[in-house]
């Protein structure tokens, strides 16, 4: 697997599955029809027209580069370039990934998407304002249930822009229809960009040993040379990003070591310390882990703090090749004690 897709998995599972354990839909005044069939990868056009009649005006996201029509019923995020549902822990969230379309699509294959649990159920090719895509529909656990993704990726040679929405299968026969139309409503923003981490809703101090790369999405991604993918498993990685939502979480402790235990691309995981922690008036816990690098066996250290605010949470991580430990261990504490939010 090439390091554009390697980023990808790891981006993905940050982003798309920062969501929070919310509580069973099944009592739920909404429709929860679990057993109904999966929502093909096409539609007849009659379908189509009613979903798109469920669809608001464009919305813009600069970060991302996109705009999309807002679905009925999701609001504008706060911690995201997207929509979200908090009723049903439903989003749809846009992000801009530095990297050739070519290499990061190449991460969605049924092998590829196993190793991580994930399991592909569509794939079609599509277009994008003229930009080559796909469109992919999959399944994929996290927290304890399952959800079901729709996922619309596209680009040219030097970005790639993904568009996922992401639902509880419990929730299929209701959302999926819809929430494919919004994602397929994706059109390209013609205005400015703003500068890496204008958008994110948090400050880390700078760091002597990482850049900030461009951005993706509200998340903050930090590298050696300040380019992604890094070029070999052993370099460092330093992401910071907020959950989609708010839920109930439960024990706080464990949530953050299974959280840890799901970083992507990494196996053998082995959780060596966790520790209360607090930062910017949010009360946590701090992790470190062994690991090996999933393809190519390259031993890593981890390094996790997730901070909980009100059944959100903010989730930091660090990987690096372990032989690098000493080097980069501490400037990853340091990054993460310097944590601020940003005020409204």
């Amino acid at each position: 697997m090439n390091r554009h897709s390697t980023l990808l998995l790891l981006i993905t599972t940050l982003l798309c599955s920062c969501g929070t354990e919310t509580s069973d839909h099944s009592s739920s005044s909404r429709p929860t029809d679990a057993s109904a069939a999966r929502q093909p990868i096409s539609q007849a056009p009659s379908d189509n027209q009613a979903e798109e009649s469920a669809l608001g005006e464009y919305v813009a996201f600069p970060a991302a580069g996109t705009k999309l029509r807002q679905p009925e019923g999701f609001q504008k995020a706060d911690s995201f370039d997207g929509f979200g549902e908090p009723e049903t822990q439903s989003s749809v969230m846009a992000v801009s990934i530095p990297g050739p379309y070519s290499q990061i699509s190449a991460g969605f294959t049924q092998q590829q998407m196993k190793t991580r649990g994930w399991t592909l159920l569509g794939k079609k090719d599509v277009e994008v304002d003229g930009l080559p895509g796909i469109l992919v529909h999959f399944e994929q656990p996290a927290a304890g249930k399952v959800y079901l993704k729709w996922s619309l990726v596209f680009g040219d040679d030097q970005k790639t822009t993904m568009v996922t929405a992401t639902f509880s299968k419990a929730l299929e026969r209701e959302l999926s229809a819809k929430l494919k139309s919004a994602v397929l409503s994706t059109r390209l923003y013609q205005g400015a960009t703003p500068e890496p981490g204008a958008d994110s809703p948090f400050n880390v101090a700078v760091s002597q040993k990482l850049k900030l790369t461009p951005s993706i999405g509200k998340t903050l991604a930090y590298t050696k040379d300040g380019a992604i993918p890094t070029k070999s498993p052993e370099d460092p990685l330093f992401i910071v990003a907020s959950s989609l939502g708010k839920g109930a979480i439960g024990d706080k402790r464990e949530f953050a070591e299974r959280r840890l235990r799901e970083t992507a691309q990494t196996k053998q995981i082995s959780v060596k310390s966790t520790d209360a922690i607090a930062i910017d008036d949010l009360d946590g816990y701090e992790s470190i882990a062994e690991a090996q690098d999933a393809e190519s066996g390259t031993p890593l250290v981890i390094y996790q703090v997730m901070l909980f605010d009100q059944g959100s949470y903010i989730l930091m991580q660090g990987l690096v090749g372990a032989e690098l430990r000493d080097e980069y261990l501490p400037e990853f504490k340091e990054m993460a004690r310097s944590l601020r939010r940003k005020q409204p």
